[in-house]
Protein backbone atom coordinates (compact mmCIF):
# COMPACT_ATOMS: atom_id res chain seq x y z
CA UNK A 1 0.00 0.00 0.00
CA UNK A 2 1.49 3.32 -1.12
CA UNK A 3 1.90 6.06 1.92
CA UNK A 4 2.10 9.83 1.38
CA UNK A 5 5.78 9.51 0.49
CA UNK A 6 6.13 6.64 -1.65
CA UNK A 7 3.79 7.54 -4.86
CA UNK A 8 3.75 4.29 -6.92
CA UNK A 9 1.39 6.04 -9.96
CA UNK A 10 -1.64 7.62 -11.14
CA UNK A 11 -3.81 6.80 -14.04
CA UNK A 12 -4.88 10.48 -13.94
CA UNK A 13 -3.86 12.67 -16.70
CA UNK A 14 -2.76 15.59 -14.55
CA UNK A 15 -0.97 15.92 -10.94
CA UNK A 16 -1.58 18.92 -8.99
CA UNK A 17 1.35 20.01 -6.71
CA UNK A 18 0.94 22.72 -3.82
CA UNK A 19 -2.04 24.10 -3.09
CA UNK A 20 -2.06 26.91 -6.11
CA UNK A 21 -3.45 24.50 -8.74
CA UNK A 22 -0.51 23.97 -11.07
CA UNK A 23 0.15 21.00 -12.67
CA UNK A 24 2.08 18.62 -14.77
CA UNK A 25 -0.15 17.01 -17.27
CA UNK A 26 0.42 14.01 -19.71
CA UNK A 27 -0.62 15.37 -23.30
CA UNK A 28 0.11 12.29 -25.89
CA UNK A 29 3.04 11.28 -23.95
CA UNK A 30 4.68 15.05 -23.38
CA UNK A 31 5.13 15.88 -19.89
CA UNK A 32 3.61 19.30 -20.10
CA UNK A 33 3.85 21.97 -17.01
CA UNK A 34 0.37 23.36 -17.08
CA UNK A 35 -1.13 26.74 -15.36
CA UNK A 36 -4.25 26.45 -12.67
CA UNK A 37 -6.50 26.83 -15.67
CA UNK A 38 -5.04 24.29 -17.58
CA UNK A 39 -4.44 26.36 -20.61
CA UNK A 40 -0.92 28.02 -21.07
CA UNK A 41 2.23 26.25 -20.85
CA UNK A 42 4.24 27.09 -17.11
CA UNK A 43 8.01 27.05 -17.93
CA UNK A 44 10.10 26.03 -15.46
CA UNK A 45 12.57 28.67 -15.69
CA UNK A 46 11.94 32.21 -17.87
CA UNK A 47 12.20 31.76 -21.24
CA UNK A 48 13.34 28.11 -21.13
CA UNK A 49 12.07 24.75 -20.62
CA UNK A 50 13.22 20.97 -20.24
CA UNK A 51 11.99 18.50 -22.90
CA UNK A 52 11.97 14.93 -22.06
CA UNK A 53 11.37 12.45 -25.31
CA UNK A 54 14.11 10.92 -27.06
CA UNK A 55 13.74 13.31 -29.89
CA UNK A 56 15.00 16.96 -31.18
CA UNK A 57 12.17 19.50 -31.29
CA UNK A 58 11.67 21.57 -33.53
CA UNK A 59 13.43 25.08 -33.04
CA UNK A 60 11.50 27.00 -30.16
CA UNK A 61 10.02 30.57 -31.21
CA UNK A 62 12.00 31.83 -27.98
CA UNK A 63 14.33 30.58 -25.26
CA UNK A 64 15.83 27.36 -25.01
CA UNK A 65 14.47 23.67 -24.76
CA UNK A 66 16.90 20.89 -23.25
CA UNK A 67 16.47 17.49 -24.44
CA UNK A 68 17.91 14.03 -23.84
CA UNK A 69 19.29 12.39 -26.76
CA UNK A 70 20.18 8.93 -27.26
CA UNK A 71 23.71 8.44 -28.65
CA UNK A 72 25.59 5.01 -29.18
CA UNK A 73 23.69 3.70 -26.47
CA UNK A 74 24.20 6.54 -24.45
CA UNK A 75 22.02 9.44 -23.65
CA UNK A 76 23.44 13.02 -23.27
CA UNK A 77 21.77 15.98 -22.38
CA UNK A 78 21.33 18.62 -25.43
CA UNK A 79 20.15 21.91 -25.83
CA UNK A 80 18.65 24.32 -28.94
CA UNK A 81 17.80 27.97 -28.85
CA UNK A 82 15.83 30.30 -31.30
CA UNK A 83 18.12 30.42 -33.68
CA UNK A 84 18.73 26.77 -33.97
CA UNK A 85 21.94 26.38 -32.57
CA UNK A 86 22.38 23.29 -30.88
CA UNK A 87 24.92 22.29 -27.58
CA UNK A 88 25.71 19.38 -26.08
CA UNK A 89 25.76 19.74 -22.84
CA UNK A 90 29.18 18.55 -21.11
CA UNK A 91 30.92 18.35 -24.26
CA UNK A 92 30.92 21.46 -26.14
CA UNK A 93 31.96 24.76 -24.52
CA UNK A 94 31.19 28.18 -26.11
CA UNK A 95 31.89 31.92 -25.66
CA UNK A 96 29.77 34.73 -26.75
CA UNK A 97 31.75 37.37 -28.68
CA UNK A 98 31.19 40.29 -30.90
CA UNK A 99 32.31 41.06 -34.31
CA UNK A 100 33.46 44.29 -35.06
CA UNK A 101 34.67 43.64 -38.31
CA UNK A 102 32.94 45.09 -41.64
CA UNK A 103 32.99 41.19 -42.79
CA UNK A 104 30.96 38.71 -42.35
CA UNK A 105 32.22 35.59 -39.92
CA UNK A 106 31.18 32.67 -40.94
CA UNK A 107 31.10 28.92 -39.29
CA UNK A 108 33.94 27.12 -39.21
CA UNK A 109 36.53 30.38 -39.44
CA UNK A 110 39.21 31.04 -36.61
CA UNK A 111 38.96 34.08 -34.86
CA UNK A 112 41.21 35.61 -32.33
CA UNK A 113 40.69 38.00 -29.84
CA UNK A 114 41.07 42.33 -30.69
CA UNK A 115 39.64 43.77 -27.52
CA UNK A 116 36.29 43.62 -25.79
CA UNK A 117 33.21 45.70 -26.35
CA UNK A 118 29.24 45.31 -24.93
CA UNK A 119 31.36 43.15 -22.26
CA UNK A 120 32.33 40.06 -24.46
CA UNK A 121 35.67 39.28 -26.67
CA UNK A 122 35.66 41.55 -29.92
CA UNK A 123 37.10 39.20 -32.56
CA UNK A 124 38.09 39.00 -36.21
CA UNK A 125 39.60 36.37 -38.43
CA UNK A 126 42.67 34.88 -37.58
CA UNK A 127 45.61 34.43 -39.65
CA UNK A 128 49.23 32.43 -38.61
CA UNK A 129 51.32 35.27 -40.53
CA UNK A 130 51.63 37.84 -37.89
CA UNK A 131 52.08 37.49 -34.02
CA UNK A 132 49.13 40.85 -34.14
CA UNK A 133 46.76 38.21 -35.98
CA UNK A 134 47.39 34.84 -33.11
CA UNK A 135 46.17 33.36 -31.06
CA UNK A 136 43.45 31.76 -32.38
CA UNK A 137 40.58 31.86 -29.66
CA UNK A 138 38.56 29.05 -31.37
CA UNK A 139 36.12 28.53 -33.87
CA UNK A 140 32.86 30.52 -35.09
CA UNK A 141 30.04 27.77 -33.93
CA UNK A 142 27.52 30.26 -36.34
CA UNK A 143 27.52 32.66 -38.50
CA UNK A 144 28.48 36.07 -36.83
CA UNK A 145 27.51 39.08 -39.19
CA UNK A 146 29.22 42.64 -38.84
CA UNK A 147 28.90 44.70 -35.35
CA UNK A 148 27.11 41.79 -34.29
CA UNK A 149 27.21 38.79 -31.10
CA UNK A 150 27.69 35.23 -31.52
CA UNK A 151 28.97 32.25 -30.33
CA UNK A 152 32.25 30.46 -30.66
CA UNK A 153 33.55 27.20 -29.90
CA UNK A 154 36.40 26.98 -27.83
CA UNK A 155 36.20 22.94 -27.23
CA UNK A 156 33.66 20.52 -28.29
CA UNK A 157 32.41 18.89 -31.40
CA UNK A 158 31.79 21.14 -34.58
CA UNK A 159 29.00 20.19 -36.86
CA UNK A 160 27.86 20.76 -40.28
CA UNK A 161 30.86 23.13 -41.59
CA UNK A 162 32.74 22.63 -44.80
CA UNK A 163 35.86 20.87 -44.33
CA UNK A 164 35.92 19.42 -47.61
CA UNK A 165 39.36 20.87 -48.28
CA UNK A 166 40.55 19.25 -45.78
CA UNK A 167 42.06 16.28 -44.36
CA UNK A 168 39.89 13.42 -42.51
CA UNK A 169 41.80 12.76 -39.38
CA UNK A 170 43.71 15.35 -39.71
CA UNK A 171 45.40 18.01 -37.09
CA UNK A 172 43.47 21.57 -38.42
CA UNK A 173 46.11 23.86 -37.72
CA UNK A 174 45.62 28.24 -38.09
CA UNK A 175 46.47 28.78 -42.05
CA UNK A 176 49.09 31.20 -42.78
CA UNK A 177 48.18 32.27 -46.21
CA UNK A 178 44.58 32.75 -45.78
CA UNK A 179 42.78 34.33 -43.12
CA UNK A 180 39.83 32.91 -41.33
CA UNK A 181 40.74 29.52 -42.70
CA UNK A 182 42.43 26.31 -41.99
CA UNK A 183 44.39 23.87 -43.08
CA UNK A 184 45.60 20.00 -42.52
CA UNK A 185 48.80 20.39 -43.58
CA UNK A 186 51.50 21.21 -41.21
CA UNK A 187 52.73 24.98 -41.37
CA UNK A 188 56.85 25.12 -42.19
CA UNK A 189 58.86 26.62 -39.50
CA UNK A 190 59.41 30.09 -38.80
CA UNK A 191 55.48 30.49 -40.04
CA UNK A 192 53.64 30.11 -36.51
CA UNK A 193 51.93 27.32 -36.01
CA UNK A 194 48.78 26.74 -33.40
CA UNK A 195 47.13 23.20 -33.67
CA UNK A 196 43.04 23.62 -33.40
CA UNK A 197 41.69 20.27 -33.03
CA UNK A 198 41.33 17.60 -35.72
CA UNK A 199 38.98 16.90 -38.68
CA UNK A 200 36.17 14.43 -38.15
CA UNK A 201 34.70 14.11 -41.00
CA UNK A 202 35.40 15.71 -44.50
CA UNK A 203 32.47 17.01 -46.21
CA UNK A 204 31.23 20.02 -48.06
CA UNK A 205 27.76 20.87 -45.79
CA UNK A 206 28.12 18.10 -43.09
CA UNK A 207 31.60 17.75 -42.11
CA UNK A 208 32.49 17.84 -38.00
CA UNK A 209 35.71 19.37 -35.99
CA UNK A 210 37.15 18.01 -32.92
CA UNK A 211 37.63 21.60 -31.55
CA UNK A 212 40.29 22.10 -29.31
CA UNK A 213 42.36 24.98 -28.95
CA UNK A 214 45.80 25.67 -28.19
CA UNK A 215 48.41 28.01 -27.68
CA UNK A 216 51.01 28.73 -30.36
CA UNK A 217 53.23 25.83 -31.13
CA UNK A 218 56.82 28.00 -32.00
CA UNK A 219 56.32 31.23 -29.70
CA UNK A 220 58.65 30.83 -26.82
CA UNK A 221 58.94 33.98 -24.26
CA UNK A 222 61.98 31.96 -22.71
CA UNK A 223 62.66 30.20 -19.56
CA UNK A 224 64.01 30.42 -16.04
CA UNK A 225 65.77 27.14 -15.72
CA UNK A 226 69.31 27.65 -15.11
CA UNK A 227 69.76 25.25 -18.54
CA UNK A 228 68.38 24.44 -21.46
CA UNK A 229 69.16 21.58 -23.17
CA UNK A 230 68.22 20.24 -27.02
CA UNK A 231 68.70 16.82 -28.65
CA UNK A 232 67.29 13.70 -28.41
CA UNK A 233 70.61 11.40 -27.09
CA UNK A 234 71.71 10.04 -30.63
CA UNK A 235 74.67 10.77 -32.34
CA UNK A 236 74.91 13.17 -35.29
CA UNK A 237 74.77 16.61 -35.22
CA UNK A 238 72.33 19.22 -33.15
CA UNK A 239 71.53 22.48 -34.82
CA UNK A 240 70.33 25.44 -33.54
CA UNK A 241 69.03 27.40 -36.36
CA UNK A 242 68.66 31.43 -36.86
CA UNK A 243 65.95 33.25 -39.20
CA UNK A 244 65.98 37.11 -40.35
CA UNK A 245 64.76 36.11 -44.39
CA UNK A 246 68.15 34.24 -44.61
CA UNK A 247 68.55 31.28 -42.51
CA UNK A 248 72.15 30.17 -40.33
CA UNK A 249 72.70 27.00 -38.59
CA UNK A 250 74.79 26.57 -35.59
CA UNK A 251 76.04 22.65 -35.70
CA UNK A 252 77.50 20.97 -32.77
CA UNK A 253 78.45 17.03 -33.09
CA UNK A 254 80.09 16.47 -29.39
CA UNK A 255 81.87 13.23 -29.21
CA UNK A 256 83.36 13.93 -25.59
CA UNK A 257 81.30 15.71 -22.37
CA UNK A 258 82.58 19.17 -23.21
CA UNK A 259 82.09 22.74 -21.99
CA UNK A 260 82.39 25.91 -23.29
CA UNK A 261 82.32 29.05 -21.32
CA UNK A 262 81.63 32.66 -22.89
CA UNK A 263 83.80 35.45 -22.37
CA UNK A 264 82.31 38.54 -19.86
CA UNK A 265 82.76 41.11 -22.55
CA UNK A 266 80.73 43.51 -25.71
CA UNK A 267 81.59 43.05 -28.98
CA UNK A 268 82.50 40.08 -31.89
CA UNK A 269 83.29 37.24 -30.34
CA UNK A 270 86.91 35.71 -31.29
CA UNK A 271 87.48 32.21 -32.09
CA UNK A 272 89.91 29.99 -30.92
CA UNK A 273 89.38 26.56 -32.49
CA UNK A 274 92.14 22.90 -32.74
CA UNK A 275 91.25 23.34 -36.34
CA UNK A 276 91.84 27.23 -36.89
CA UNK A 277 91.67 26.84 -41.00
CA UNK A 278 88.26 25.99 -40.71
CA UNK A 279 87.15 29.66 -38.84
CA UNK A 280 85.87 32.45 -41.24
CA UNK A 281 84.60 35.51 -40.50
CA UNK A 282 83.49 38.65 -41.70
CA UNK A 283 85.76 40.68 -39.82
CA UNK A 284 88.99 41.83 -41.36
CA UNK A 285 91.87 39.62 -40.62
CA UNK A 286 94.99 42.01 -38.69
CA UNK A 287 98.38 43.19 -40.08
CA UNK A 288 101.38 43.95 -38.56
CA UNK A 289 103.61 46.66 -40.06
CA UNK A 290 107.12 45.89 -39.02
CA UNK A 291 110.72 46.96 -39.95
CA UNK A 292 113.48 49.36 -40.03
CA UNK A 293 114.32 53.23 -41.76
CA UNK A 294 117.53 54.53 -42.58
CA UNK A 295 118.83 58.34 -42.27
CA UNK A 296 115.92 60.51 -40.95
CA UNK A 297 116.87 63.76 -41.06
CA UNK A 298 116.54 65.83 -37.95
CA UNK A 299 113.41 67.58 -37.28
CA UNK A 300 111.67 65.75 -40.11
CA UNK A 301 108.78 63.27 -40.61
CA UNK A 302 109.53 60.02 -42.75
CA UNK A 303 106.13 57.79 -43.52
CA UNK A 304 105.85 54.70 -42.44
CA UNK A 305 102.10 53.35 -43.92
CA UNK A 306 99.29 55.45 -45.61
CA UNK A 307 96.14 52.67 -45.60
CA UNK A 308 92.87 53.74 -47.40
CA UNK A 309 89.02 51.88 -45.98
CA UNK A 310 87.98 51.49 -43.18
CA UNK A 311 91.13 50.98 -41.02
CA UNK A 312 91.78 50.24 -37.51
CA UNK A 313 95.41 50.88 -35.85
CA UNK A 314 94.75 48.57 -32.48
CA UNK A 315 98.25 49.77 -31.34
CA UNK A 316 101.90 49.23 -31.59
CA UNK A 317 105.21 50.74 -31.01
CA UNK A 318 108.65 52.55 -32.43
CA UNK A 319 111.72 52.81 -31.49
CA UNK A 320 114.96 55.31 -31.78
CA UNK A 321 117.00 58.18 -30.43
CA UNK A 322 114.19 61.06 -29.90
CA UNK A 323 111.49 59.35 -31.31
CA UNK A 324 108.28 61.19 -32.35
CA UNK A 325 105.63 60.43 -34.54
CA UNK A 326 102.27 61.87 -36.40
CA UNK A 327 98.57 60.37 -36.99
CA UNK A 328 96.57 61.43 -39.40
CA UNK A 329 93.22 60.02 -39.30
CA UNK A 330 90.55 60.76 -42.18
CA UNK A 331 93.11 63.79 -43.54
CA UNK A 332 92.92 65.39 -39.67
CA UNK A 333 95.49 65.15 -37.42
CA UNK A 334 94.79 63.39 -34.18
CA UNK A 335 98.20 63.53 -32.92
CA UNK A 336 101.80 65.44 -33.83
CA UNK A 337 104.06 64.19 -31.06
CA UNK A 338 107.40 66.06 -31.85
CA UNK A 339 109.46 65.57 -28.63
CA UNK A 340 110.11 62.23 -26.92
CA UNK A 341 108.47 62.83 -23.24
CA UNK A 342 108.40 59.55 -21.92
CA UNK A 343 109.74 55.59 -22.44
CA UNK A 344 113.42 56.14 -22.51
CA UNK A 345 114.55 52.09 -22.05
CA UNK A 346 118.23 52.32 -22.32
CA UNK A 347 121.10 53.88 -24.78
CA UNK A 348 122.06 53.26 -28.15
CA UNK A 349 126.03 52.11 -28.73
CA UNK A 350 126.95 55.59 -28.67
CA UNK A 351 125.79 56.05 -25.58
CA UNK A 352 122.61 58.14 -26.94
CA UNK A 353 119.12 58.02 -25.00
CA UNK A 354 117.58 55.32 -26.91
CA UNK A 355 113.27 55.76 -26.90
CA UNK A 356 110.31 53.57 -27.12
CA UNK A 357 106.85 55.17 -28.22
CA UNK A 358 103.93 53.26 -27.39
CA UNK A 359 100.75 53.97 -30.08
CA UNK A 360 97.59 54.64 -28.72
CA UNK A 361 94.41 52.98 -30.87
CA UNK A 362 92.77 54.60 -33.62
CA UNK A 363 90.14 54.42 -36.02
CA UNK A 364 89.40 55.66 -39.86
CA UNK A 365 86.67 55.49 -42.37
CA UNK A 366 88.94 56.40 -45.45
CA UNK A 367 92.32 57.60 -44.84
CA UNK A 368 94.82 56.86 -41.78
CA UNK A 369 98.88 57.81 -42.09
CA UNK A 370 101.46 57.48 -39.48
CA UNK A 371 104.71 58.97 -40.03
CA UNK A 372 107.97 59.18 -38.02
CA UNK A 373 109.34 62.27 -36.65
CA UNK A 374 113.48 62.64 -35.90
CA UNK A 375 113.37 65.11 -32.75
CA UNK A 376 116.60 64.72 -32.40
CA UNK A 377 119.42 67.00 -33.95
CA UNK A 378 121.13 64.36 -36.25
CA UNK A 379 120.54 61.92 -39.01
CA UNK A 380 118.47 58.96 -37.04
CA UNK A 381 117.76 55.32 -37.93
CA UNK A 382 114.21 54.20 -36.74
CA UNK A 383 112.36 50.95 -36.43
CA UNK A 384 109.09 50.13 -35.73
CA UNK A 385 106.03 47.63 -35.31
CA UNK A 386 102.48 48.22 -35.64
CA UNK A 387 99.45 46.29 -35.88
CA UNK A 388 96.05 47.20 -37.83
CA UNK A 389 92.80 45.38 -39.42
Amino acid sequence: MATWRDIAGTIAKSFQIGLGGSRIRSNSGVIEARNAADSALVPLAADSYRYFPITQPATPSSGIIEYVELSNGLLRLKSIDASGFISTDGRDITLIVRNNTAVTINKGQPVYRTGASGGVPTVALAQANSILTTPALGLAAETIPPNAFGRIMILGMLEGVNTSALTEGGTAYLSATTAGSLTTTKPAFPVLQQRLGSIVTASAGMGRIQVRTQGLDNEEEGTISPTFQIGDNTAGAKAIKFHNGFSQTLNSTPTANRTNSLPDRDGVLALTSQVASSITSDTPPITWHEGHVSVVGPAAYSSIFNVTGATELLGGAIYSVAPGFRLIVDNVTVIDRTTLRSGRVGASLSGEPFGVVALPPAKCTTTMRLDLYNASGAMRDFGWRVCTR
